[in-house]
């Protein structure tokens, strides 16, 4: 799987939108909530550190569990022109190396 145009079209409409309604509740869990300013904002760490580490149209395994670090990463992993792929945090590694390159 690539970056194809409905991604590269998608990415600055997510940016969009993040400056826009910056201030308000862009993501509500049960301990806490996050302004879109503050999920773009980490989603951007994401991002610039896998620039310096993968190159563009990359497959980036994310843990999926429901954390704001698993949301800014999937974010991020958009932000840097590559495609996430979830994965099980106890997944075991021959596993998760098979998945990781059956997609790309």
């Amino acid at each position: 799987m690539q970056s194809g145009p409905y991604v590269m079209s998608f990415v600055p409409a997510l940016f969009e939108v993040a400056q826009r309604f910056a201030p308000r509740q862009a993501l509500r869990l049960t301990d806490r909530s996050f302004t879109y300013e503050q999920l773009t904002e980490a989603a951007m760490r994401v991002a610039g550190a896998l620039h310096a580490r993968v190159p563009v149209g990359s497959a980036v395994g994310v843990v999926g569990q429901r954390h704001a670090l698993a949301y800014s990463a999937v974010l991020g992993t958009l932000y840097a022109g590559c495609h996430y792929v979830p994965v099980q945090a106890h997944a075991p590694v021959q596993k998760l190396v098979s998945i990781l390159k059956t997609a790309g």
